[in-house]
């Protein structure tokens, strides 16, 4: 018999459990916003979602999927920094698109420091501090990069420079921001995020997305 739920990890519409406004309506309804349960922790985590919150859910989900994929993969192990680190990163809800602007037609202006044709991107990056203490991690970054070559790097689009990882748990960060240069997301096709460990001070990146030249367009 199955009893498995598709349930929302954030809710499909104002009012619901964990909803998050920040959050697209393409990416509510997408898999990335889904996590499979049985009947009744589908309704348990609903009942209580001051309890159940969506860095919880994106924790379960994250490792269920890490762990299958070791079952499937024997040769999988999860991203070593150095010797003595262990820090998970996923990302999701990433979204790129060109500025729109303002066109003579709109009875609204917005202003918002970006010109018409800037590209603009966002994302939320989590990392998972897998050590049995506390870790720091500074100077992160957004990297667009040309094969192996880093062709710009923006510290930007983070608020902080120093990132606190408490010791079995997920961190978000919220990314919001994008390109004035529009010659830089013409040679890049892929997006890094990369940050330093405190003490050896050696850099490390994940990469965040492929670029898709063809399909960023103006909203």
């Amino acid at each position: 018999m199955n009893v498995g739920v598709a349930a929302h990890i954030t809710a499909a519409s104002v009012g619901g459990p964990r909803y998050d406004a920040f959050c697209g309506k393409e990416y509510r309804s997408s898999a990335q916003n889904g996590i499979w349960l049985c009947q009744t922790c589908a309704k348990l985590i609903d009942s209580d979602p001051s309890q159940f919150s969506k860095e919880i859910l994106l924790d379960w989900k994250l490792v269920a999927e890490q762990f299958a994929f070791s079952e499937l993969h024997q040769n999988y192990f999860p991203t070593i920094l150095a010797d003595d680190h262990s820090i998970r990163f996923a990302v999701d809800g990433w979204e790129m698109w060109k500025n729109r602007g303002n066109d003579p037609s709109d009875t609204v202006i917005f202003i918002d420091g970006w010109k018409k044709g800037n590209v603009l991107y966002s994302c939320k990056i989590r990392l998972r501090n897998d050590l049995p203490h506390d870790e720091l991690l500074h100077s992160p970054l957004i990297e667009f990069h040309h094969g192996p070559d880093v062709i710009y790097s923006d510290d930007y689009p983070f608020n902080v420079q120093d990132i606190e990882l408490p010791s079995k748990r997920w961190v978000t960060l919220d990314v919001d921001y994008g390109l004035h240069d529009i010659e830089i997301f013409k040679q890049a096709d892929s997006v890094w995020f990369s940050v330093k460990t405190v003490g050896d001070n050696e850099t490390h990146r994940w990469q965040v997305a492929k670029i898709d030249h063809t399909a960023v367009e103006f909203m």
